[in-house]
Parts: structure tokens; C-alpha cells; sequence
């Protein structure tokens, strides 16, 4: 009887603490994780990430919760928001790679460039799969002009992450900056194979069209610019290109249609000179060509027709005087090339990189300008912080 008894005790403990280890798995299995977070994150599913926020801070992991909430701030380009609330003690601990990789894109995303540059080649070094990381650094780079560095960080996606249309696109980016449109054509059209979203396609499918254009081949620029044409610049563009394929009719039907919406656009007045010329309307397409290079001064094709159309007007001190303007600009795109080749070999020099900022300024380069004067401080206070660091 006693030893039924107790045999039947030993049962009930061993059931009991079968139960009880039931529960607990169970409990563990439901318990929040700070990746199922991030991938809620990733879709922007704001009331599962205030979930698993809660959870965390429940579950007594505060320091997860603050990196989940980052994240989300990130997501929404409240990078400030991130550098306030994300303590930097959470470098040195279990969330390392979290840490650097939010603090590397949010210092960048609010232009301390030093610090996000060490941040993030820290997280590639420390965490070499970590795909945003390298991302972000690719990003940097190409900001400050040194594509050269950022086509190797691309290298590093595309290994991580072939189907991303993103390493392609910026490659075509950097092909086109440097004028190499075949290469960016074909960068472009494998950034296009892997999908991206609607309204980046129609920006990739402009760059392909652009380029191919640079390389004379319009029926294929036709072909992608008649996808949509939801942007006036995509329309003068097919237009120029019906214009070079002799479908002179439709070039026009589609240029007053532009210039009906836009008549102060550029590129349109530029192609209504041509028009104008055909017309043998000299005067008139003279006065649109002036007008294209001085918006213009890159425009060293409309250059050369003013020099040409002024000569047949008899306007030869006019048309010497145009002349010398577009041998200046020859000259600039020249000293362009010559500081290019030193800024890509000398990763810090400031002199070249301001002076690339003014060349490109004087030859309406909006963009560049940006770029050279990002590029020329970014290696000022990096200098700066190296002779620092040495003291």
C-alpha cells in the first residue's frame, strides 16, 4: 500500500513538472524578439512594433525596446530623433551591429560624415553580411564624389543581395556621372530586370533613355521613353528622338505639347531652335539658343550652332565672341577631367574638390556642385580628426 502510495506521488511530480515545463516553453515560444520587431519594421507595421515594444520592456529587455523604437524612427527619416534616444553605450554591448548600423546611417543621413564613414566600416568589418551597412556607406561615398570607393562597397551588395535593382542603379549612376553612357546603359537595364518599385523605374528608365541617346541609339530610347511619358524632360527627349529618326511630324506634335504646359523649359526651346532653323526663322532660333546657353553652358552643341547660325547672319564679331565663350567652357570641362583624375586618386585632398565645386558651377552643374563641396569638407574635417587623433 505504501509503495503504491508513493508511486503514485511520483507521478503526479513527474506530472506536474512536465506541466510546468510545458508552460514554460510555451511562454518562450511567445516571448517578443527584437528581429521579429525589425521585420515589422520592414513593412511599417506600426501596431506590431508597439507590440513587441511592450513586450520587450516587459519581458525586462529595455535596451531592445530603444533599438526597435530607433529603428522605426530610421525607417521614418527621423534620424536626429535616433542620435537622441540611442545610447552609445550600446556599441560595446550584445547590440553591436543594431547600434553601428543605426548610428552610422543616422549620422550620415544628418551629414556628420567622419563619424558615419567609422561607424559604418566598423559594422562592415565586424558584421561583413550586413547588407544596410554597406549600403549606406556606397551611399556616402558616391555624395562625396569618391565613386570609386563606393562601386567597391556595391560589389559587397550585390554578393549579399543579387535580385536588389539598388547596386545597379547607382553603378549606372556613377557610369553616367562619368560619361561612360554605354556602360550605364547597361547597368540601367539590369536595374530595371530586377523590378524595382513603379515610380524608381520611371527615374531608371529616364537615365537609360538619356544615355542612350548620348550613344545614337533612338529607336531603343524611343522604345523605353514610350513606356510613360509622366514627365516633361522624357518628352522633349522622345521628341529628340523622332527628331534624329526623321519623324519630324511627331517630334513637332509632341514639342507643343510640352511647351503648351512648360513654355520656358530649356530643353524644349532647344529643340524649337532646330525646328526654327529648318524653317530658315534664323533670327528667331538664334534668340532661343541664347537663351538655351545661358541655362545651359554645358551645351556645348548649342554652342556650336549659335557660332555657326550667328556667322550666316553676318554677325561675325557676335558669332567670334560665342566663339570664345565655348572654347572657355572647352577649357573648363578640360581642367574638369585633369582634377577628377587627382580627387579619385587622392581621397584627401580639399584644393581639387574646390575647385571642381566652381567649375561646376560656372558649367551649371547644380548637382556636382553639391557633391564637390560635400566631398572637399568631408575631407577637411577627416584630416582634421586624423591629426587629432595623432596628438
Amino acid at each position: 500500500m505504501l509503495n503504491r502510495l508513493r508511486l503514485q506521488w511520483a507521478l503526479i511530480l513527474v506530472l506536474v513538472a512536465g506541466i510546468g515545463l510545458w508552460l514554460t516553453l510555451g511562454q518562450n515560444r511567445q516571448q517578443p524578439t527584437l528581429e521579429a520587431g525589425l521585420q515589422a519594421v520592414e513593412i511599417d507595421d506600426g501596431p506590431r512594433i508597439q507590440q513587441i515594444k511592450e513586450a520587450l520592456n516587459r519581458a525586462g529587455r529595455p535596451d531592445e525596446a530603444i533599438v526597435l523604437q530607433c529603428a522605426w524612427l530610421a525607417r521614418h527619416g527621423r534620424h536626429a530623433d535616433v542620435l537622441r534616444h540611442l545610447p552609445e553605450r550600446l556599441i560595446d554591448g550584445p547590440l553591436r551591429r543594431e547600434a553601428l548600423r543605426l548610428y552610422g546611417e543616422s549620422l550620415y543621413r544628418t551629414g556628420d560624415l567622419v563619424r558615419a564613414e567609422e561607424m559604418l566600416k566598423l559594422a562592415t568589418v565586424e558584421f561583413p553580411n550586413d547588407v544596410e551597412s554597406y549600403r549606406n556607406l556606397a551611399l556616402l561615398y558616391y555624395g562625396v564624389g569618391m565613386n570609386e570607393l563606393a562601386m567597391h562597397e556595391q560589389a559587397q551588395i550585390r554578393r549579399l543581395a543579387p535580385a536588389d535593382y539598388r547596386p545597379n542603379f547607382l553603378s549606372g549612376l556613377v557610369r553616367r556621372d562619368a560619361e561612360d553612357f554605354e556602360q550605364a546603359s547597361h547597368e540601367f537595364r539590369q536595374a530595371l530586370d530586377r523590378q524595382p518599385p513603379a515610380q524608381v523605374s520611371e527615374s531608371i528608365r529616364f537615365d537609360l533613355a538619356r544615355c542612350l541617346v548620348q550613344c545614337g541609339e533612338y529607336r531603343d530610347a524611343v522604345t523605353v521613353l514610350e513606356r510613360d511619358r509622366a514627365s516633361n524632360s522624357g518628352s522633349v527627349l522622345l521628341a529628340e528622338c523622332h527628331w534624329h529618326l526623321g519623324d519630324k511630324v511627331q517630334s513637332k506634335e509632341i514639342l507643343k505639347e510640352v511647351l503648351s504646359v512648360e513654355p520656358a523649359n530649356i530643353l524644349a526651346l532647344r529643340l524649337k531652335a532646330w525646328f526654327l532653323e529648318d524653317l530658315e526663322r534664323i533670327d528667331e532660333s538664334v534668340a532661343l539658343l541664347q537663351r538655351v546657353v545661358a541655362a545651359s553652358p554645358e551645351d556645348l552643341e548649342s554652342y556650336q550652332r549659335l557660332v555657326r547660325l550667328l556667322k550666316t547672319l553676318g554677325m561675325t564679331a557676335e558669332s567670334e565672341q560665342v566663339r570664345q565663350e565655348l572654347s572657355r567652357f572647352q577649357t573648363l570641362k578640360n581642367r574638369l577631367i585633369e582634377l577628377t583624375a587627382i580627387a579619385r586618386t587622392d581621397l584627401n585632398a580639399v584644393e581639387p574638390r574646390q575647385e571642381l565645386a566652381g567649375i561646376c558651377r560656372e558649367l551649371g552643374r547644380v548637382e556636382q556642385v553639391a557633391i564637390w563641396q560635400r566631398s572637399a569638407e568631408f575631407c577637411k574635417n577627416r584630416n582634421a580628426r586624423t591629426e587629432a587623433s595623432k596628438r
